[in-house]
């Protein structure tokens, strides 16, 4: 950080006492709270209760188990100590497309040429792939608007790292990020309207919120014992 984002954080944290530390199942209410406030597209922050409740579970038996889950949620939330609050979230998840398939599309460029014609022609493709099987993922970073201080961000984004670094046997050495597509005022997604809806006849937030869903459901929810 440079020394001015250095003094602002400190001004900010001397007021309030912020940590991060695993999400509790008893964080439900603020953690909904704080979904319905993010806005359409993220699919892993579900507006849906029975979604949260598996995921909070999952990450509770990840913190706790001896050995490292082959797919597991590692929520962690920002609390204000002053208040009680939650100011943010972030997380790892680890082992992606283990148990369900992973996709994502690979943007190509064919050139096709003829000498006879003397013409050359480029055309952009997307690849179906499972390039992130095994991967960990790091996601659902999100800070109220009332906390976007210079430095906290940055701190609730690191903190994954933090994690990682200390428990390196549980993560893979491939680390990726899914960034929430564009939206329009209307809530509507072009990408969703020139490709998705062609093979699945369902709104955009329809398919985001199964898409939630299948993230919760998909955690491995059979660990115990003690990491931090």
């Amino acid at each position: 950080y440079k020394a001015s984002s250095l003094q602002l954080t400190k001004r900010f944290l001397e007021h309030n006492m912020l940590f991060i530390r695993p999400s509790r199942v008893n964080d439900i209410d603020a953690l909904l709270d704080i979904s319905n406030s993010v806005g359409n597209g993220m699919t892993s922050m579900p507006t849906c209760a029975k979604s949260w409740e598996k995921k909070l579970a999952s990450s509770d038996m990840a913190f706790n188990s001896p050995q490292a889950p082959e797919q597991a949620c590692y929520f962690m939330v920002l609390e204000d100590s002053d208040t009680g609050k939650i100011a943010g979230t972030t997380a790892i998840y680890n082992g992606l497309g283990l148990s369900q398939p992973f996709y994502s599309y690979q943007r190509s460029t064919i050139t096709n040429e003829s000498a006879t014609l003397n013409t050359s022609k480029q055309n952009e493709t997307l690849t179906l792939v499972e390039h992130f099987k095994g991967a960990t993922e790091v996601g659902s970073l999100f800070l109220l608007p009332e906390y976007r201080k210079p430095g906290v961000g940055q701190m609730l984004a690191r903190s994954r790292y933090l994690l990682m670094a200390d428990s390196q046997q549980r993560f893979s050495e491939r680390v990726m990020a899914e960034l929430r597509g564009w939206v329009n005022n209307e809530d509507q997604s072009p990408l969703w309207q020139a490709l998705g809806s062609k093979f699945f006849d369902m709104p955009f937030q329809d398919a985001v919120t199964i898409a939630a869903d299948r993230k919760s459901t998909r955690l491995n929810s059979s660990h115990n014992s003690n990491l931090v």
